[in-house]
């Protein structure tokens, strides 16, 4: 029996990395990631049964922790007073992840067409809108405010959601990256009551 060395695996795994990033889930190429880890294609199957297997063992660590992290988002506590401490606490969290799954968050939003994560965006996007219901609706009804259609809050929660991975795709620097998001949430939620009669 030959032993498998983790040298390879690594190999493997970096190579099937970038095959994801460029080409995302459902356009990678098995045959491609072999050849850019420089061994043969058969010999990846030694390590991976599948490139759904490879792909898990990729994103899973990252999947793992966001849902955990979805998990503690849902958690409903009392109303915050500022709709921007809300969403401060939930891009906390969102950097938090990006620090030690940068990559595998990137991949998760943008190249998971075709597998089992390729709902992640939306479900974070659902957890944003679901978290500003809870902590916004009650506040609007304290001060005799009435909203006909919370569709709105989804609608805020894409919008925000998605110009915060736009300044994730774009920015390499945690600073830069948490300034830019700052400015984002200065944009949406200063100000945020007083949108509303």
């Amino acid at each position: 029996m030959q032993y498998l060395k983790e040298e390879v695996k690594n190999n493997i795994i970096t190579a099937a990395v970038q095959e994801f990033m460029d080409k995302g889930y459902h356009e990678a190429s098995m045959r491609t990631i072999a050849a850019n880890a420089g061994i043969a294609l058969g010999n990846v199957y030694r390590y991976f049964q599948s490139k759904d297997d490879l792909f898990n063992q990729i994103v899973e660590p990252a999947y793992t922790k966001f849902t955990s992290m979805v998990f503690e988002l849902y958690e409903y506590h009392d109303p915050v007073p500022e709709i921007r401490l809300l969403a401060e606490s939930i891009t906390d969290k969102i950097m938090e992840f990006f620090d030690k799954y940068q990559t595998e968050l990137l991949i998760l939003i943008d190249k998971s067409k075709g597998s089992k994560y390729e709902n992640v965006k939306e479900d974070l996007i659902k957890l944003v809108d679901h978290r500003i219901k809870c902590e916004i609706e009650p506040i609007l009804k304290a001060q005799d405010k009435k909203l006909e259609d919370d569709y709105i809050f989804y609608v805020i929660a894409t919008a925000f959601m998605e110009g915060t991975f736009m300044i994730i795709r774009k920015y390499k620097d945690q600073s830069k990256i948490k300034d830019q998001i700052g400015l984002l949430l200065i944009i949406f939620f200063d100000d945020f009551y007083n949108h509303f009669k």
